[in-house]
């Protein structure tokens, strides 16, 4: 029997991790935190040095890393070589700078307070990268992967990833001498040759078998074997990444960019981000699972000195490195804070540390538990850094008093909720028109540039209760929504109708969903961008055909008519849908 508990721990600890999984993220959702701390935490509470309700951790580890493989090759998707080549400079520049610049200041500190040669370099190394699962689930949540600060931290991520090859190489050289004066410089350059010939490996397989392997797959059309074959690429070449001396991630990544430039890309991704999700939320709680409580309990002071020191430290560099090449301060600051913390590959060094005694227990401990609690603390990071950054780049710009002070004095104008590429087209309509509207942003290069164009916009939060007070107070004309979040308009709009229920609302959808929430949520009237494109396309196809101007206003008109008029059928006033009115 005794054999048979053994052979389901696996099963046990699946059950497990899947039921955190379940109830954490509706948790996490309700109270509005991230899921990844949420994660964390759990795997804190389940792992072997608090409940011990998990088995095997090491186990659970391992195939959690898939989460990270799998990250990476859906970020793989969104790039393409060309785009990397614009961003080489930024890889090989920033990125190598910040490598070398926090292992040397770490190295020294560590140093200093007595660790030896060879322990201070494996630590200021290992301390040297940051969470590439982490930052990068953050950013994509909220949609900041292609902003400058996005772009930059990806970039100092990608070389991070680069980097750890020759780390994993040097640190069992590192644990078999006595000083790094015997370290072979031959073999970390071995490393980093074959990382160079692999990445070049992999450009020629994606070139002349990946593609072709996944055109004879589609013709299959078959769902079932096309979803095999993704995660078979997947897996496949970060096995090889991790052979070749590449990192398993790292593999994963060049495969996902060589099938970016593919027609297959959007299946692909299709067929594994469900698989991505799950693996990264239990790869967090295997993250969580490896802080000793226990030993926290014992050195809660060290621990989180060396977390203050690590964050403060790798945040001052990365700033100072950020504004030397060129990014504003604002900027500077929220890289600093988002790549402040330790990361996945600290936990292998330290083992390999640890295991060859260049770390003894308590050394190894502060170490470990300095890494998992600024992991942990790496979403409250996130959250202070964008707060910085848009305060510090609304220094100076018109805000909500004045927002305010407009408003109030003039009064009859409307409002414009949003800047962005909708709200700017409009403000364009309503000047030609000799229509007076204010306008509020949350986005500083937005705000300034259109104050340089002499229009009224301010710097605000649409959430800020102070402008929807005001709103709400001064009873514009009209209030219009051009963000393009659904969900924030729709806690506008109910907010609206219960402080100022007869001010109207016009909005903007990004599809028929959002479209008929906006109008159960009780907006006047809702544009759909998608509805609007194809009409003017249909309009463009007709004149092309010959028909006249009127034939064609006239149509385009008549069927907007009908699409709006189907949609108010479809939804009565108090929000409730019926699908059979859609057939009549």
């Amino acid at each position: 029997m005794a054999g048979e508990t053994t052979d389901f721990v696996w099963l046990h600890d699946a059950v497990v991790y899947l039921g955190a999984a379940v109830v954490t993220a509706p948790i996490c959702a309700r109270i509005g935190a991230s899921p990844i701390l949420g994660y964390l935490l759990a795997g804190v509470a389940l792992g072997p040095f608090a409940f011990r309700v998990i088995k095997d951790v090491e186990g659970a580890a391992n195939l959690a890393e898939l989460g990270v493989v799998l990250l990476m090759f859906t970020i793989g998707l969104e790039l393409s070589f060309q785009r990397l080549r614009v961003m080489a400079k930024h890889i090989f520049g920033f990125g190598l700078a910040q490598v070398l610049l926090t292992s040397a200041g770490i190295c020294a500190i560590a140093r200093a307070i007595g660790l030896s040669w060879e322990a201070s370099l494996l630590v200021g190394g290992a301390l040297s990268l940051s969470s590439t699962a982490l930052v990068l689930r953050l950013l994509a949540e909220r949609g900041e992967l292609q902003t400058k600060h996005g772009r930059l931290v990806f970039s100092a991520l990608l070389f991070q990833d680069l980097a750890v090859a020759p780390m994993l190489a040097a640190a069992p050289l590192l644990a078999l001498n006595n000083t790094p004066k015997l370290l072979e410089v031959g073999d970390l350059l071995q490393a980093f040759a074959t990382a160079i010939v692999a990445v070049g490996g992999f450009i020629l397989i994606g070139r002349f078998a990946l593609r072709p392997f996944l055109r004879v797959i589609a013709a299959m059309n078959n769902r079932e074997v096309f979803a095999a074959a993704s995660l078979l690429i997947v897996l496949a070449t970060s096995w090889i990444g991790a052979i070749t001396g590449l990192s398993m991630a790292l593999g994963a990544f060049l495969a996902g960019m060589l099938l970016a430039g593919s027609g297959f890309r959007h299946q692909v991704e299709m067929e594994i981000v469900p698989f991505r999700g799950l693996l990264l939320g239990l790869f967090f709680m295997s993250i969580g699972a490896l802080i000793d409580i226990q030993a926290l309990a014992h050195l809660w002071r060290e621990a989180l000195l060396a977390t203050l020191a690590l964050i403060v430290f790798k945040s001052l560099v990365i700033t100072s490195l950020a504004r030397l090449i060129g990014f504003s301060l604002p900027t500077a600051i929220h890289c600093g804070l988002l790549l402040a913390q330790g990361g996945e590959f600290a936990f292998a060094l330290a083992s390999i540390a640890f295991g060859s005694g260049v770390l003894d227990g308590v050394e190894a401990q502060i170490f470990l538990l300095a890494t998992a609690i600024s992991l942990g603390l790496t979403p409250v990071l996130a959250w202070l850094g964008g707060f910085l950054d848009k305060k510090l780049e609304g220094r100076g710009l018109p805000g909500l008093t004045e927002f305010e002070s407009r408003l109030m004095k003039l009064g009859g104008e409307m409002v414009i909720i949003g800047f962005g590429r909708a709200g700017q087209t409009l403000g364009r309509v309503l000047e030609a028109a000799q229509e007076n509207f204010v306008a509020i942003d949350n986005s500083p290069s937005r705000v300034l540039a259109a104050n340089a164009n002499g229009q009224s916009v301010f710097f605000a939060d649409v959430r800020s209760a102070r402008v929807l007070r005001t709103i709400a107070k001064a009873r514009p004309r009209l209030v219009i929504i051009a963000i393009g979040d659904a969900d924030s308009g729709i806690e506008l709009i109910n907010w609206l109708r219960k402080k100022a229920p007869d001010i109207k609302v016009y909005a903007r959808a990004a599809d028929q969903t959002a479209q008929e929430n906006l109008i159960s949520a009780g907006a006047e009237f809702v544009v759909r961008e998608v509805a609007e494109s194809s009409l003017h396309m249909g309009g463009e196809i007709l004149r092309a055909l010959g028909r006249s101007k009127d034939d064609v206003a006239s149509t385009i008109d008549t069927f907007r008519q009908d699409e709006y008029q189907a949609l108010s059928s479809f939804i009565d006033p108090k929000g409730e849908r019926y699908g059979n009115n859609l057939t009549h």
